[in-house]
């Protein structure tokens, strides 16, 4: 059970927590604070920001003194669990049976020993009656096993059902708890790091699941990236729909692990671009550098979006191909035709609606291009197109007059324009200058969600191989975020000239200001990779499960790897996040790196 903690001079605010109130329950209080019983899966954005200016925070019922412990059971309202049974059990079975439980979403899970099974429906119903918006209760079959840590559920009574939409800091997660790994428990852990974050952070998370760190992060924060690695295909598949679901576009989720990743960063945050021709994109998919990049974009045909007899060019091939590349942990890119039809208009605009709606069904973004200025301001249709679509469409720089080709001329649709594709060698034919490339780069990131073509130019030639053009890439590598490796082949089906491109990328290190690693059990054995991307003076956090006589070897942990990768430390908070069992807790460690 939760509470929001309020100040006692503060006290005016709890009017404003109404919304969110657990009205079952009573309000207590000591000398210095209010406790306020809520339910956080109901707080919101805008309670979020009450609390933080009132100095409030969301605190667990373990944290209460036993005083105001005692004092909230005895002003519970007669709707308690223990309160539902005694009707169907004597006092000394309802002191026996397990009345705490979770709620994910609308899901609560229970845990019931041998001994009441063949009452579970009871209990599960009292569950029900407990809390109106529950619609599901299911039972925890045996522990968390194999390497996903994957909790087996039997269920029990409501819907039968073992996907839910969970509720926290703001945002929706979006999870089958029985294929996946989500602690309801470590929510006010999440929000602790929220606020922790500060502007333009590249962050990532390490055993990033259905993504409830990243998302919060990317949508509650000024973090300029984040980035989330899971093993699990199967949470890393909610992790793409919730960053749909929560339009989180700053954060890009990489299925994979963790010690592969850190290898090689660059070369899964960026991917390779192919058509649909089976041919090119088994060639791409199964090049000889990293087969597992995170992104893939198709640039596509005109015939793409229709529904004619070709073989290949066609819409269900189209929508077969991008249920197979998601099926595969890509995040999809689509790329609209070239050359682009603006006249008639009407072909173009009927191209962005079916693109528009592809991107919203199947969850994919796309890279487009606008029309003339004149073209943008004058015609209504094309607006209403570009502005219902806007949290989809990337709109790509470009070279010539007619389009828009710098941060100045984006700026001026800035109401139409959310997310840009930054092509980096169309900037360096038109600022034919490394340094002003890079300030572009920081102009439009500062300002827009964005997405990168990543290539070069020589001389009048756009999209050359990375390290072959007039641009040095490595000057603003850092300020590249995800996107593909872009270059024009000799023969698209071969691609060995992106392929070479895509290798020169991947022997780059990537670095980060922040580094989370919430992997409670055996996460000292990821230190080492944690600490090969860290930035100088940045901060990881470090979760484990000790015993409470055992907290320092947590500390010994990080300072045995830190003198493994030559490397001081201090540590800037210790922190008990959860229970896992008598005098046993789940503790975070934050820690800044300093390399000598």
């Amino acid at each position: 059970m939760k509470y929001v903690r309020v100040p006692k001079e503060k006290a005016s605010i709890i009017k404003e927590l109404n919304k969110v109130m657990d009205k079952k329950r009573k309000i207590v209080s000591d000398e210095n604070f209010v406790f306020v019983p809520v339910s956080e899966n109901k707080i919101d954005i805008e309670i979020s920001k009450v609390l933080e200016e009132s100095g409030s925070e969301i605190v667990s019922e373990e944290e209460l003194s036993p005083e105001l412990k005692k004092s909230a059971k005895a002003s519970n309202k007669g709707n308690s669990l223990k309160d539902l049974l005694k009707e169907y059990f004597s006092d000394e079975e309802i002191e026996r049976i397990k009345t705490s439980y979770d709620i994910v979403g609308d899901i609560a899970i229970i845990e019931i020993d041998d001994e009441f099974l063949d009452k579970k429906e009871i209990i599960g119903n009292a569950i029900l009656k407990a809390n109106p918006h529950v619609k599901t209760v299911i039972k925890k079959k045996g522990k968390h096993e194999g390497i996903f840590r994957v909790q087996k559920y039997d269920y029990v009574c409501g819907e039968n059902k073992f996907e839910t939409i969970h509720k926290e800091n703001g945002v929706l997660l979006k999870l089958k708890v029985d294929e996946t790994y989500f602690s309801v428990r470590m929510g006010s852990e999440r929000k602790r790091i929220i606020n922790q974050i500060k502007e333009k952070e590249d962050v990532l998370v390490m055993f990033s699941g259905i993504g409830p760190y990243p998302i919060e992060i990317a949508k509650n924060t000024k973090a300029r990236v984040v980035y989330g690695i899971e093993l699990n295909p199967n949470a890393h598949k909610y992790s793409i729909i919730n960053r749909f679901l929560n339009k989180a576009w700053n954060f890009l989720p990489i299925l994979g692990d963790v010690k592969e990743v850190s290898k090689s960063f660059y070369s899964y945050s960026f991917g390779i671009k192919s058509s649909i021709n089976p041919t090119e994109l088994k060639n791409k998919l199964e090049n000889n550098v990293n087969n597992n990049f995170s992104v893939i974009e198709l640039y596509l045909t005109h015939e793409d979006l229709t529904e004619n007899d070709d073989e290949i060019h066609n819409l269900n091939n189209l929508l077969k191909t991008i249920d197979d590349l998601k099926e595969k942990g890509k995040n999809v890119f689509l790329h609209i035709p070239m050359p682009l039809k603006f006249e008639p208009l009407e072909g173009y605009l009927n191209e962005l609606r079916i693109l528009g709606k592809i991107a919203k069904e199947k969850q994919c973004q796309i890279i487009v291009h606008l029309p003339p200025e004149k073209v943008v301001k004058e015609n209504e249709k094309l607006r209403i197109v570009l502005d219902k679509f806007s949290d989809y469409f990337y709109q790509e720089n470009q070279i010539k007059d007619e389009f828009l080709r710098t941060f100045d001329g984006f700026n001026k649709f800035k109401d139409l324009i959310k997310n840009v594709c930054v092509d980096v060698s169309h900037l360096g034919l038109v600022l034919k200058d490394t340094e002003k490339v890079k300030a572009e780069i920081k102009k439009f990131s500062e300002n827009f969600n964005c997405y990168f073509h990543l290539n070069n130019y020589l001389n009048n030639t756009d999209s050359v191989e990375l390290y072959k053009g007039a641009l040095d890439i490595k000057e603003f590598l850092d300020l590249l975020t995800f996107g593909v490796v872009e270059v024009r082949n000799s023969d698209e089906l071969i691609s060995k000239e992106i392929i070479d491109s895509f290798r020169w990328l991947s022997n780059h290190k990537k670095e980060f200001d922040r580094i989370l690693m919430p992997l409670p059990k055996g996460g000292e054995h990821f230190l080492d990779d944690a600490l090969s991307l860290i930035k100088d003076k940045g901060i990881v956090h470090f979760y484990d499960f000790l015993h409470e006589t055992d907290f320092d070897l947590a500390i010994e942990k990080i300072k045995e790897a830190c003198k493994r990768n030559s490397m001081d430390f201090k540590v800037l908070n210790f922190v008990k996040c959860g229970q896992h069992s008598p005098k046993t807790y789940r503790i975070c460690v934050d820690f800044q790196v300093f390399k000598k």
